[in-house]
């Protein structure tokens, strides 16, 4: 049986921070890196490994993905998708 586990990216810039209020730029904040590996021992814990990530292409989404694919050591595929950007449906 296959499993979905969707999480959300960690703290983001403000919009209005540098990128004169467009969304996609934004990255995420040194607290929301902070907050992102701090979860790392819940997913270890839980038992959590993905098989493959799927990630919006935005920074802030993309460099969440990029963490725990790193933290957890995965071997799995990090993909990106326009599609998963919030100026899609």
């Amino acid at each position: 049986m296959s499993e979905l586990f969707i999480m959300r990216h960690g703290k983001a810039e403000d919009p209005s921070a540098g990128t004169g209020y467009e969304d996609r730029p934004r990255r995420l904040t040194p607290e929301g890196i902070s907050n992102i590996r701090a979860m790392i021992p819940a997913l270890q814990r839980l038992e959590i490994v993905p098989d493959r990530i799927v990630s919006s292409p935005y920074p802030r989404a993309a460099e969440t993905a990029q963490l725990i694919h790193k933290e957890l050591n995965l071997t799995g595929s990090l993909d990106y998708f326009d599609e998963l950007g919030s100026d899609r449906s």
